[in-house]
């Protein structure tokens, strides 16, 4: 049974069921100190009427249809309202900025391990990578490889509906140019709606050269040292997910930087993330010499990569 309860600050009225009798926590309106009335103390008998006698006077929206997961997520967003303002208070601002940069750093290696774990199964399929982009019969891409993993990534509605043998900016996909899937999102996302961070790497003898596709097996570099994909911000973050274009070493890179090229800003300060082709994230270095990238992105050179040169992201 349900019984209604009125928050004495805030007026708020929810359902309660009779299991959270008793029980102390913050309103989920206003987040002040509530304590949930004994419902089978004779003083609850009207509570009891009053939530059986009229439902003009029940709360219909999802906090009454839902008590449980309201009054718990309330409870959650305040814990994390005071640790926040435990850290303000004992550290200054820049421990929040600290806590929002892992929270943020963790969703995107949760990310590049998925879009990584689709790349090698459609490669498992298939025999062989995605493209980087598919073509059209005069040779204009079409098609992002982002869209092909698709069906990879649980999106296969989505997936069904794009007409693939039509230009991903033709008015029959424009639905779907700004609706980003999730995987493909970025909580530091600060550009247009439907934009991605997730590229691969684009050049001559790459994993994924432009009118090319190769096998896992052609990797004879070994997968633990081979990139497959980066979490950048490149061209003021406006590319949209289903744009088939990403980052072209020859253009980003060979640059006489020394570096990776003035342009490339990655989500977090001095890094990368990238994923190699086992799947496994890592930190790169905004400064990592153009040769060692050049190695990290040719699956098959024969050039050994510096150890440190790729610093393991630890899921926690």
């Amino acid at each position: 049974m349900e019984f209604l309860f009125t928050c004495p600050h805030c007026g708020t009225r929810t359902e309660v069921d009779r299991k959270f009798s008793g029980a102390q926590g913050a309103c989920v309106t206003c987040g002040r100190p509530i304590t949930i009335p004994d419902f089978d103390s004779p003083d609850a008998s009207s509570l009891r009427s009053t939530a059986n006698a009229n439902d003009t006077f029940r709360w219909r929206s999802t906090i009454a249809r839902k008590p449980l997961a309201i009054f718990t997520a309330g409870l959650v967003f305040l814990g994390c309202l005071v640790a926040m303002l435990v850290a303000v208070v004992r550290f200054g601002g820049g421990a929040v900025s600290t806590i929002q940069t892992a929270q943020s750093r963790a969703v995107s290696t949760s990310n590049l391990k998925q879009i990584a774990k689709a790349l090698n199964a459609y490669a498992n399929d298939y025999g062989r990578y995605p493209p980087a982009y598919t073509v059209g019969p005069s040779g204009a891409p079409l098609h992002s490889w982002r869209v092909l993993i698709l069906p990879y990534l649980g999106e296969n509605e989505r997936y069904e509906s794009i007409q693939l043998d039509l230009p991903w900016d033709n008015a029959a996909n424009r639905q779907w140019t700004n609706v980003v899937p999730d995987v493909y999102s970025h909580p530091r996302n600060e550009g247009l709606p439907g934009t991605t961070p997730y590229q691969v790497f684009l050049g001559p003898r790459t994993v994924f050269a432009p009118g090319q596709s190769i096998s896992p097996k052609d990797i004879t570099d070994g997968r633990t040292s081979t990139l497959l994909v980066a979490e950048v911000q490149p061209d003021a973050f406006t590319r949209s997910w289903m744009q088939p274009t990403d980052l072209d070493f020859r253009q980003q890179w060979n640059q006489g930087y020394g570096g990776m090229s003035e342009e490339i800003r990655g989500m977090h300060p001095g890094s990368i993330l990238v994923t190699t082709a086992n799947g496994q994230v890592h930190q790169l270095d905004l400064q990592t010499p153009v040769t060692t990238i050049q190695a990290m992105i040719t699956p098959d050179s024969g050039d050994s990569v510096p150890a440190g040169t790729l610093r393991p992201v630890v899921a926690r």
